[in-house]
């Protein structure tokens, strides 16, 4: 790196720590290092513990020229979700990478494919995947683990932030986040999918849809008060496991509060999503718990719309919820089938009432 270059990149990563969104921080992290290396294109894929991948996200940066004394930069980021294509030559890289623990680099054609492993707190959560038109240099292979580590010991605390104390799982803030950033997504591609040149494609890939769901543990109090809050800690961190293992990899849990969950789920259909929520439900009910025997858990869940708000979908859950309770509890709702039953009526949203 030439001396000229420290300002920017100083100034790069003082961005990169002030952002207090994971994905955000991803992106931030690819419009850093490209223009360091000198650099057109790269991915970053994350996994899990199990190494299943979670997510990709393809960055590309372009600089054209439009005049003497200027120039243009375009950029493009493009996010890819629970279906993760890997190329092969990249996978075998990947599993190099993955054996050793360090960085692998070969060429491929005529330019060279770098890789580089993402390492949280259990090991390896992600790689770094880019095409140079040479080897690095040993300069530019350490200022690549220099931002990396920066960025690894920032991503932790971020990540630490977004998770609750008691279960780890992702807590209510980080729901919020997210729940917004999906709605945006829905909406965006609730528009793609009404563009005429777009029919042929989604008649060819069945089109996901989200649910959110309420999931709440059936006399939770009795518990508490029959067993002691200690009692009631390590039936909410067992519940929390339970249904870990249920859900896939692409699904997201979150704690909302006391002995409430939120569960997050991709589906092509609503029948697939209720399927789900009672894999779930079983794996709950099917536990034997130390000293207080079974526990059951009720749910309620609803689409995520991008023509609602994010309180509006947790409300619908919530009413379906409610009535899986008054039905007898350890049973799953949907507010859809609810609507159609004349159980619920559609709520009107959006009017104001003064008092």
């Amino acid at each position: 790196m030439r001396p000229t270059q420290l300002p920017s990149l100083l100034d790069r990563l003082a961005s990169l720590t002030a952002i207090r969104d994971t994905e955000l921080l991803e992106h931030s992290l690819l419009r850093t290092l490209l223009p360091m290396l000198g650099v057109a294109t790269c991915q970053l894929y994350r996994v899990n513990e199990r190494h299943e991948f979670l997510r990709a996200i393809r960055f590309e940066r372009e600089i054209s020229a439009q005049g003497e004394d200027s120039a243009r930069i375009t950029e493009n980021i493009e996010r890819v979700l629970h279906q993760v294509d890997v190329p092969e030559d990249i996978q075998l890289l990947i599993d190099v990478v993955r054996q050793n623990q360090q960085p692998t680099f070969q060429s491929l054609g005529q330019a060279v494919c770098n890789v580089f492993p993402l390492l949280g707190g259990v090991g390896i959560n992600g790689y770094l995947v880019f095409e140079s038109r040479r080897p690095l240099a040993q300069s530019e292979e350490t200022l690549v683990r220099g931002i990396l580590s920066v960025y690894r010991n920032y991503a932790a605390l971020l990540e630490e932030s977004q998770r609750d104390k008691l279960t780890g799982l992702l807590n209510r803030h980080s729901l919020d986040q997210n729940v917004d950033k999906l709605l945006t997504s829905i909406v965006a591609d609730q528009l793609s999918h009404n563009q005429p040149d777009q029919a042929q494609d989604s008649a060819a890939s069945p089109r996901q849809y989200y649910w959110l769901g309420i999931v709440d543990i059936d006399h939770f109090k009795q518990i508490n008060d029959n067993f002691g809050h200690v009692i009631g800690d390590e039936v909410l961190l067992l519940v929390a496991r339970l249904m870990q293992r249920s859900l896939r990899s692409s699904d997201l849990l979150y704690r909302y509060g006391g002995e409430e969950f939120i569960v997050i789920t991709a589906s092509s259909e609503r029948a697939a999503a209720g399927e789900q929520f009672e894999r779930l439900r079983h794996a709950v009910g099917k536990h034997r718990f130390p000293q207080v025997g079974q526990v059951t858990v009720s749910g309620g869940y609803a689409q995520l719309d991008g023509h609602f708000s994010a309180h509006e979908i947790i409300s619908r859950a919530d009413q379906a919820l409610y009535q899986a309770k008054r039905a007898g509890r350890n049973r799953i709702f949907s507010y859809a089938e609810l609507i159609e039953a004349g159980v619920l009526k559609e709520a009107s949203y959006g009017s104001v009432e003064l008092f």
